[in-house]
């Protein structure tokens, strides 16, 4: 019996030793299911399929990711992709409004920096039919030794929001300066107030802007 007793006595400590570790393979286990059941939702929420145009849903990958249709109308990764190529790589450069006609005249306030008591209209709604960027400002009529202020808005009649400002120090007349203004939508109306460090003259300045298409 003493032999047999020796050999119980051993297979109980291996029992002991291995119960243990029995459990701690089921705590493992248990947890490589959980992660297991969290990637096959991650799978599951994955949708390969190009969502719809300039969509405004936030749910899938790919509405982030967005779809080779996205417009800069949309907010996706690829749309902000479209808008810095179109800004960069234009379809067309720069063109000018008015284009081949008048100046757009603009009166400064009574005022030394006194802007213009009215909007000015630059461009009309409807004028250009693809979403765009104002690029730069042309003034002439201006006086040396003078300097002027173009604020410019965006917006119907009555419900204009300013998009850029350009500065000039005028040493002759007929001088651009550089603005960078948000995309606008296409058909945008966009219109001007003007100052002047010296408006004592009492005359009105001529205006066009130039812009591209980011379309």
């Amino acid at each position: 019996m003493g032999y047999l007793d020796g050999k119980l006595s051993s297979v109980a400590v291996s029992v002991s030793v291995v119960l243990p570790a029995l459990d701690a393979l089921a705590i493992s286990v248990s947890a490589l299911n959980t992660v297991l059941n969290q990637i096959m939702i991650s799978v599951a929420n994955i949708d390969l399929n190009a969502p719809t145009q300039d969509t405004a849903n936030n749910s899938l990958q790919r509405d982030v990711i967005g779809s080779k249709i996205d417009t800069v109308s949309g907010n996706s990764l690829y749309s902000f992709s479209v808008l810095a190529d179109k800004s960069i790589f234009p379809n067309i450069g720069i063109q000018v409004w008015p284009d081949l006609g008048i100046m757009v005249s603009i009166t400064p306030g009574g005022t030394a920096w006194a802007t213009s008591t009215v909007f000015v209209q630059i461009i009309a709604s409807g004028t250009i039919g693809s979403p765009f960027v104002l690029d730069y400002a042309v003034i002439d009529g201006a006086y040396s030794d003078e300097a002027y202020q173009l604020d410019l808005y965006s917006g119907t009649s009555g419900a204009e929001t300013l998009i850029a400002t350009a500065v000039w120090s005028i040493n002759g007349i007929y001088q651009q300066a550089p603005i960078k203004t948000p995309v606008l939508a296409a058909g945008a109306r966009v219109s001007a107030k003007f100052a002047s460090s010296a408006p004592a003259f009492g005359y009105a300045s001529y205006f066009k802007v130039g812009y591209h298409l980011i379309s």
